[in-house]
């Protein structure tokens, strides 16, 4: 983290099954960033708090018929895993004229149970993402194995740090 500036540094803050009183308390404390998992939860909030100057983001896997509502409202997706959602997103994006920033989501810890994209997809998926416009890549973001285990989570983390580097 020396490398890293203060402003390089963002809290998301994931607002999942917090009524919107709740998150306006959140917002008057000063968090800017908020995220859902749940798609139509998330637009509801954003409509209740659109008042407020806050972003949304959604997390977590995406289903290709909620990428309409998605290219409604929020302001980025951290959960990319599919050229399928990506080519959804593009449309709905298109028809709305405007972009989305988003993560590509990859499965480094290799459990079938997880979604995101293989490490040996991501450079197809990569080069495909290139083609739709409307999605603005700012990075990758991990699934990791869920263990007490630091050696063999630090291992997921290396995994994608060597996919990063060869992205670049």
């Amino acid at each position: 983290l020396s490398e890293l500036a203060l402003d390089d540094v963002r809290l998301l803050v994931v607002t999942k099954s917090v009524p919107a009183d709740r998150v306006r308390l959140a917002a008057a404390a000063g968090c800017r960033d908020l995220g859902e998992n749940k798609v139509q939860e998330a637009k509801q909030k954003s409509v209740e708090l659109s008042d407020l100057d806050v972003s949304w983001s959604i997390i977590g896997h995406l289903q290709t018929n909620k990428a309409k509502t998605v290219a409604s409202f929020a302001q980025e997706f951290q959960a990319l895993d599919s050229l399928r959602v990506a080519d959804a997103l593009d449309h709905h994006l298109q028809a709305v004229g405007r972009p989305l920033d988003v993560f590509v989501q990859v499965n480094t810890s290799g459990e079938e149970s997880k979604y995101g994209v293989t490490p040996d997809g991501l450079p197809a998926l990569l080069r495909d993402l290139a083609h739709h416009h409307s999605l603005r890549v700012r990075g990758l973001m991990p699934l990791a194995t869920f263990t007490s285990d630091t050696a063999t989570v630090r291992s997921c983390f290396r995994l994608l740090r060597t996919l990063r580097d060869q992205a670049r």
